[in-house]
């Protein structure tokens, strides 16, 4: 389980991607991904609205690593997480 400062972080970071509606890729302890908006925080969760699976609620002790920002394309044509 993840300590306090590092939800907290986790808590800044995602509501800065979700005041400025920045896609994110979310990184999940279980192996699993998401990439989409956050439309909605909460102290202990978030509801990210994923590209290709719609509405999906995250709680940050589930994050593997922080929130980052998703980028469409790269400029080498590659899709994922902003180089």
């Amino acid at each position: 389980m993840k300590d306090e400062d590092m939800t907290e972080m986790d808590y800044m970071r995602a509501n800065v991607f979700y005041k400025k509606k920045i896609k994110v890729h979310i990184s999940l302890i279980n192996g699993t991904f998401y990439n989409g908006l956050i439309i909605e925080i909460n102290s202990n969760f978030f509801f990210l609205d994923d590209q290709k699976e719609g509405r999906k609620l995250i709680f940050f002790s589930e994050l593997a690593k922080p929130i980052d920002e998703f980028k469409e394309e790269s400029s080498s044509g590659n899709k994922g997480v902003k180089e």
